[in-house]
């Protein structure tokens, strides 16, 4: 089966953690398919060449640049993908219509707007994958310009990686038809790792300070990272109100972070408040960290499915997570974790603190999570999942 995927979000030479569950998923799939392409879209600039060609890690890319401004107002925005899918079509209608009948877009509001036109204008069915920023953020805004360029109607199925995810989507698009398919993760490479808790106990945050707001004025916290850190800051205040020894340890880490932007937040240094700061960190690193932690905190404003809190339940770690998105479909309350409302610093330090009174949870729900993703989260299904669902969009 010949299928073509369009990805805006994906390693190059330049950036090879860029996109990396992009990739994951995407290599996953080649594997399994005949003759596959990867067109990796990306906004020009001088150092780009409109086509170029590269291999990562054994799969084929072509990556296309062309003049596009996604920090732009959503009007600019949009001009410039009018722009871009008619250049894209031009430069590659003659290479798709030979043999491709599947496309795959891996995103809504930019790949797939631009697999939308290729649907319409050569007749290839195409598959939407929707993300969780699709969502989140997009959606909202571009409702009208997708209902405009009949978006619905030049693709022919639609997905999502949460039950949450879809119910969204499908109040959007109601004529077409939505179906879940968990993106999973590799039960092999996230294997579980036994832990013992003695006289401390790790709390790792991988979600970083990055600056583009979800929410108007919401600066640095898309992922949580300012409650966080205030939240630690209480809960440094409740063990010594309730005259608690333990010894405990944040780490710290994700885009944008550096000991300053930390030590501007919670008006000290790090160390005195027992934070260690590791700015980002590539895949292998964080299957380290993984490993190091005791429990895993994820306390964002707005979430898809979270990959990391995948990988944090396959390795065998507690999640403590915000009630956003696919977070609840992950953590189960009581069992796997605790869920907490977003930006409630109360609520989440008392729930960290929940660990360091009661340490024996962190063991129980470590194992309760690894079950967990075991039965409902296999990256091996994901492949399995697809496939189906190319035979099918072809076939209709």
């Amino acid at each position: 089966m010949h299928v073509l995927f369009l990805v805006s979000s994906f390693p190059s030479p330049d950036n090879l953690n860029n996109g990396a569950h992009n990739f994951r998923s995407i290599k996953r799939t080649t594997l399994a398919l005949n003759d596959t392409l990867v067109i990796h879209l990306r906004s020009y600039n001088f150092r780009r060449k409109i086509i170029e060609n590269y291999t990562i890690q054994g799969v084929e890319v072509v990556a296309f640049s062309f003049f596009y401004l996604p920090f732009a107002p959503l009007i600019i925005r949009l001009l410039f993908l009018e722009i871009y899918k008619r250049f894209f079509y031009l430069f590659f209608k003659g290479k798709i219509n030979k043999k491709f009948r599947i496309i795959h877009s891996a995103g809504m509001s930019f790949s797939g707007v631009i697999a939308s036109y290729i649907s319409k204008r050569l007749g290839i069915s195409h598959l939407g994958q929707c993300m969780g920023s699709d969502v989140n953020i997009d959606l909202p805004k571009m409702k009208f310009y997708l209902r405009l360029v009949k978006f619905s109607k030049y693709c022919k199925l639609l997905t999502c990686n949460s039950e949450a995810l879809a119910k969204i989507v499908s109040q959007a698009f109601e004529k077409n038809k939505v179906t879940i398919i968990y993106r999973g993760v590799d039960l092999n490479q996230f294997c579980f790792h036994s832990q013992f808790i003695e006289d401390s106990i790790t709390f790792v945050y991988f979600g970083g300070l990055v600056d583009t707001a979800i929410n108007i004025g919401v600066k640095m916290n898309n992922k949580g990272g300012v409650t966080l850190l205030y939240a630690w800051q209480r809960l440094h205040e409740m063990m010594v109100e309730g005259n608690i020894k333990m010894k405990i340890n944040l780490i710290f880490a994700g885009p944008e972070v550096s000991e300053k932007r930390v030590e501007s937040i919670i008006g000290s240094s790090a160390h005195s408040w027992q934070i260690k700061v590791v700015g980002q960190l590539d895949s292998s690193r964080v299957l380290e960290y993984l490993r190091l932690s005791s429990v895993v905190i994820i306390p964002s404003l707005a979430e898809g499915l979270p990959n990391i809190a995948m990988e944090a339940g396959a390795v065998g770690r507690a999640v403590v997570g915000t009630e956003v998105g696919g977070m609840p479909e992950i953590v189960k309350q009581g069992k796997t974790g605790f869920l907490v409302c977003p930006e409630n610093t109360i609520n989440l330090a008392e729930c960290l603190l929940k660990y360091i009174v009661e340490p024996d949870l962190i063991i129980s729900h470590g194992k309760n999570a690894r079950s967990h993703i075991e039965e409902n989260f296999d990256a091996n299904t994901y492949v399995e999942n697809y496939l189906n669902l190319y035979k099918l969009t072809s076939q209709s």
